[in-house]
């Protein structure tokens, strides 16, 4: 199912398969989509649930430049 969305919509960003819910369950995600921003250091920076938008990423991108 994801992949078929994937494909129909030509993504090309990685995505984050939890088939099992361990990574739902450790990162406490209670909803569909959520984003996480993490910096060049690996650290969650930001967590977005519900639907990500432009403004979104660009403070987020703004914020590693300082």
């Amino acid at each position: 199912m994801i992949n078929d969305f994937i494909a129909r919509y030509g993504l090309e960003y990685p995505f984050l398969k939890d088939e099992d819910g361990s990574l739902s369950r450790n990162y406490n995600v209670f909803s569909t989509p959520t984003t996480y921003f993490i910096n060049p250091d690996g650290i969650v920076a930001d967590v977005l649930p519900g639907v990500m938008s432009q403004q979104w990423i660009d403070r987020n991108m703004a914020a590693l430049k300082g």
